[in-house]
């Protein structure tokens, strides 16, 4: 079964049946959130049209989920620029996004090695993969970009999640792109940073909140908080105007990164790949949603495909 938590304090490891599943739920924690959900339940406008707003909790299953539970988990990710889907991929499709995931890593291996360019190590930028960073990369799985496309719909346009996002961006929210970073073994930890840009657009100003862009994380092999796979940390909070960056010191949020489960989180978000310390690669699928009118390829036009095309050397 499927569960959806809307409280990012207490993303724990537990049985989907558990609702309340973190050492940050005490009684009066749990106290609040319920009155929050209550408090959503009878103000916001019920997804579809259904009328009859009945109590939700902070577990939905989005299979089945109530206009409710719909809006609590839409107004805590305005809240906190993040929320996460638990047991809501079967393991088939995470195989099907493994395999394309490893028929793409190898033919970029071979056509970076052709190149003289070592995959792990050496910075480059191509259309199809980029080297984020040392022993961080940044692979393309959309159709047209990949030599072998992620197609399947329930990961893509079908995903559990695409009603929240639609939910979240608008009915005219669009599949951007489908891709997955990989961080290899010894794979430092990344810098802060924020993947979207803000907007000046008037409708961004009138609700600073409201999100343009956001990113679908889906991990492909498990990464429990404090393991030595690492995962990735966040700064709820971060996507508003007038938050007060963090000091290098002040630590963010950070999930269980278990598969089946997928985190929504906000472009604005600060956010940064953890070390992986463990002795397997660490490979996170991503899609990225947006409004219409919103543009954003972190890409360049060089393609890795195309062998007259000169090494295009990371800026």
């Amino acid at each position: 079964s499927a569960s959806l938590c809307a409280n990012p304090a207490c993303w724990e490891p537990r049985a989907p049946s558990s609702i309340f599943c973190g050492p940050a739920c005490s009684a009066p924690a749990r106290a609040r959130l319920l009155a929050s959900a209550s408090a959503s339940a009878a103000t916001s406008t019920p997804l579809g049209g259904r009328g009859g707003a009945q109590r939700p909790s902070p577990v939905a299953r989005p299979s089945a989920a109530s206009a409710a539970e719909a809006d609590a988990l839409a107004r805590c990710f305005l809240e906190h620029g993040l929320c996460m889907l638990k047991n809501c991929l079967p393991d088939r499709d995470l195989q099907v996004a493994r395999s394309a995931l490893a028929d793409n890593l190898e033919r970029y291996r071979l056509l970076l090695a052709e190149r003289g360019l070592d995959m792990e190590s050496q910075p480059f930028s191509f259309q199809e993969v980029v080297h984020r960073s040392q022993g961080r990369i940044d692979m393309q799985l959309s159709r047209g970009l990949a030599p072998v496309p992620l197609c399947e719909a329930s990961l893509c346009e079908d995903g559990p999640w695409v009603p929240l996002v639609r939910k979240l961006l608008g009915p005219e929210a669009r599949l951007l792109a489908t891709g997955a970073v990989v961080s290899f073994p010894g794979a430092p930890m990344q810098e802060r940073h924020r993947d979207g840009r803000r907007s000046e657009r008037a409708a961004e100003a009138a609700a600073p909140s409201a999100p343009h862009c956001l990113t679908v994380f889906a991990p492909l092999v498990d990464a429990p908080r404090g393991g030595a796979l690492g995962g990735a940390e966040f700064w709820p909070g971060s996507h508003r105007p007038g938050y007060e960056e963090p000091g290098e010191m002040d630590e963010g949020f950070t999930p269980d990164f278990m598969t089946g489960s997928a985190l929504l989180f906000d472009s604005r978000l600060l956010h940064r790949g953890l070390q992986n310390r463990g002795t397997e690669r660490r490979p996170i699928l991503y899609a990225i949603w947006a409004q219409p009118w919103y543009e954003d390829f972190n890409f360049p036009e060089a393609s890795l495909l195309d062998r007259g095309t000169e090494i295009a050397k990371r800026r």
